[in-house]
């Protein structure tokens, strides 16, 4: 008797926890702005690809290639999942998956991701412009300073 009685309130904690964090976190939809296909000149001479798939319920996925003279010469995929409170961004330069960035702050066309254990970037933001463009942009401290770089992409052409 002395285990149900334990146990009917770890249940109905358990339930209203779960439940109350699920409501409490922000629609994936907040983030659609990144879906679709962006392209644009990379601060290294490359021109970058990114496809963002249409926000789900639970998952956004991404994938970006760098082109030089038509040759893929870097890529990364990426995930943007629900947790109970929150999305959380987790990149994969080269396929392997790096540290994941928790949202930090979402609005209206703009979101940002940090984690600052991370050694660089402790932040990736985008966001849209008011051309309408995608514009990313990672930055954090490096051992040298302060650093950033900033990439903005226009929607690629049909084909």
């Amino acid at each position: 008797m002395r285990h149900e009685l334990f146990a009917i309130p770890l249940v109905v904690f358990l339930a209203y926890g779960t439940g109350h964090r699920a409501a409490s976190s922000p629609p994936l939809s907040a983030i659609s702005f990144m879906s679709g296909c962006w392209t644009g000149a990379s601060p290294n001479g490359a021109t970058i690809e990114e496809h963002y798939s249409a926000a789900s319920e639970n998952l956004l996925i991404g994938m970006t290639r760098y082109l030089r003279s038509a040759r893929v010469v870097d890529f990364e995929f990426t995930t943007v999942e629900r947790t109970d409170s929150t999305f959380v961004m987790t990149p994969r330069p080269k396929g392997v998956k790096s540290d994941s960035f928790p949202l930090k702050d979402v609005s209206n066309g703009r979101a940002t991701w940090e984690n600052l254990k991370h050694d660089f970037p402790q932040r990736i933001i985008y966001r849209r412009g008011t051309d309408g463009s995608l514009i990313a942009r990672i930055e954090g401290t490096t051992p040298a300073g302060e650093r950033h770089v900033e990439w903005t992409m226009h929607p690629c052409e049909t084909r």
